[in-house]
């Protein structure tokens, strides 16, 4: 079944509450910015260490991205496809504003000590958050904000593009990631020009 966006009031909804989660519950919020900015697996959030946030120069320009790629430490995405989801530079504000000033590079960013408490800090406690404001009828909790991001690159930019920074196939995210997230206005198909 092709994927189709959850409400706009519920979306609405998740965007407006994700931002009190900055102040009352940090840990939470950067899930948030790792499943719904960067449109990150819920395991390679919960893989997700500082050192990910990469700032480059690209032509000359800076370029802030999160990138997801096999490592000595971590054997990669879940499909083993490398991808660099892009960071605005609010995003990347957000981030380091989150980063604990003893923070180092190897250091996890979601704060917890495991994997185990790492998955449960998405699979658990997130998910309960996101069931508390009206996701208890979608089935895979964080995941649906990856779903969001990608519909939003689909959007925004085209398909190529969000298959490249979901580290998915193009057939795969038109499936599974690709709605429209805005209608344009009609074509009028009685002038030629």
């Amino acid at each position: 079944k092709k994927y189709q966006l959850p409400p706009k009031a519920l979306i609405n909804t998740t965007l407006a509450e994700a931002q009190k989660l900055k102040s009352s519950q940090p840990d939470l919020y950067l899930i948030f910015l790792l499943c719904y900015h960067t449109g990150l697996r819920a395991g390679e959030a919960a893989a997700a260490r500082w050192e990910w946030l990469e700032d480059i120069g690209v032509d000359g320009n800076t370029h802030r991205c999160i990138s997801i790629r096999a490592r000595e430490y971590w054997k990669g995405a879940k499909n083993h496809v490398s991808h660099k989801p892009p960071l605005t530079d609010a995003i990347w504000d957000e981030f380091q504003d989150l980063k604990p000033a003893e923070a180092g590079a190897l250091d996890f960013i979601l704060p917890a000590d495991t994997p185990t408490g790492r998955a449960n800090l998405i699979g658990r406690k997130f998910s309960a958050w996101l069931n508390s404001i009206g996701w208890s009828d979608y089935g895979k909790s964080a995941h649906e904000l990856r779903k969001l991001a990608g519909s939003i690159w689909y959007t925004k930019v085209d398909l190529k593009w969000a298959a490249s920074w979901l580290g998915d196939n193009l057939q795969t995210v038109y499936d599974y990631y690709a709605d429209l997230t805005e209608q344009h206005a009609p074509v009028d198909l009685s002038r030629l020009d």
